[in-house]
């Protein structure tokens, strides 16, 4: 063989294998890992107890607010969803 066609074969074997590993992905496959189900129903289980006392939180924590003032509507509830512009102050 001459000489450029051995200088070629280097060239021709790069270009073959760089196409040949731009094949299309493998799709990865999804892991299906087992869970434990409950149904929850309500039973008896037992005597009522009933007990007097208070309750307080284990770590009480004082708030503070930038803005003082009286709140004087509150136009949405906690759990209420919110759409853009809905609940917003209004000067």
């Amino acid at each position: 063989m001459s000489d450029i066609a051995m200088k070629q074969i280097p060239l021709v074997i790069a270009v073959t294998l760089s196409i040949a590993g731009c094949g299309k992905e493998q799709p990865k496959k999804v892991e299906i890992r087992p869970v434990r189900v409950t149904s929850v129903q309500h039973a008896l289980s037992g005597d009522t107890i009933s007990l007097t006392g208070q309750i307080q939180a284990k770590d009480p924590i004082n708030l503070a607010f930038r803005i003082g003032g009286r709140l004087q509507e509150r136009t949405v509830t906690v759990g209420d969803p919110v759409a853009p512009g809905h609940g917003r102050r209004e000067d």
